[in-house]
This record gives structure tokens, sequence and C-alpha cells, in this order.
């Protein structure tokens, strides 16, 4: 068994939000609409809710999102255990996504890996980084 603690606030939001959660399974970007068995409550901030999970073995993906609008970002925090598995900014466009590994038991954060796109981002940052300092050096 897992707790999964969700906490979420906002200083620019004041009106009342839905709040949904997946776990393992997609949550859609009007879940309030489309997707009502994911909604865990209906507030202004704060939320807080906990909830507790029989996990199988493997990797398990948990998804928290609300109905705010751009610019009304809520700052919300998973726990899992007790331990704060993911972090940030959550919008309507925009959800939190935390990845827990269940093994023999004990269950622990994952990291996330990198998409192909990802990569290729870091990649040309770096490469521009490289062109601009040569063009630094080039010119003393």
């Amino acid at each position: 068994m897992a707790t999964i603690k969700i906490e979420a606030t906002s200083t620019v939001d004041t009106w009342v939000r839905y709040h949904g959660l997946a776990i393992d399974s997609e949550l859609k970007p009007s879940f309030w609409s489309t997707q009502q068995e994911k909604i865990i409550g209906t507030t202004a901030p704060p939320f807080t809710y906990t909830t507790t999970v029989n996990f199988s073995e493997g990797t398990h993906t948990i998804t928290y999102g609300n109905s705010a609008s751009a610019g009304y970002e809520w700052d919300a925090k998973i726990y899992v255990d007790g331990k704060l598995v993911a972090s940030g900014k959550v919008s309507r466009d925009k959800y939190l996504v935390a990845s827990v590994k269940v093994e023999g038991g004990k269950t622990t954060p994952t990291t996330p890996t990198l998409t192909d796109i990802q990569k290729i981002a870091i990649a040309v940052a770096i490469a521009i980084i490289v062109i601009i300092m040569v063009v630094i050096i080039w010119k003393k």
C-alpha cells in the first residue's frame, strides 16, 4: 500500500477549480467533463487530497491536473509515502506527472527519462553555447 498526497495552491487564482487524478491512465485535457470519475475535488486554493493505493510491482504514473486557465497556474506537489516525487506549475494545459517504481513492496520515485526531442534540444543548446564561446574567444 502507498499513500498519495496532492497539495496545490495559487496566489493568482481565487476561483473554484476542478481537480483530477489519474493513476496509470490518461488524464484528458477536459477531464471535468469527459472523465468525471477522475475528479477528486472542486475548490478554490488551497487544495489537499490524500488517498491510499495498492500498487503492483513495477513502474506507475501519477498525474494531477486542474481546470485553471493559463495565467492562473497552481503550484502543486505530489507525495508518495511522505516523499516528494514531483512539483511544478499546473493548469488545464500543463499537468504534473510523477513516476514511482515498486520493488519488493518498496515504493521509490523514478528519474524521468528524456524524450528524443528533449535530447536534441539539449544538444542544440550546447552547440549554440560552444559556437558563442568560440566567437567570443576568436574576437579576442
